[in-house]
């Protein structure tokens, strides 16, 4: 499963692919600081599942609308 990470159902969908056991792929907006924070969380369950968190933005960089809307073609 691939989709990002932003709250909805983007967060619903990766949490039904790990209660299957299913391999998880968060695609970010942003760098790799979590956003929304409260994602953290299911962010380390991706990792710890084998699942990856991919982006193509500098670790530092600050969510942005148009991040969210780019980031869809991946």
């Amino acid at each position: 499963m691939v989709s990002g990470l932003p709250n909805g159902i983007d967060v619903a969908v990766h949490r039904e692919a790990l209660e299957v056991n299913s391999l998880t792929v968060a695609v970010l907006a942003h760098g790799l600081d979590i956003y929304p924070s409260k994602n953290k969380e299911l962010a380390e369950t991706i990792l710890k599942n084998n699942g990856v968190l991919v982006s193509e933005y500098l670790s530092c960089t600050r969510a942005n609308y148009n991040y969210f809307v780019a980031c869809d073609r991946i």
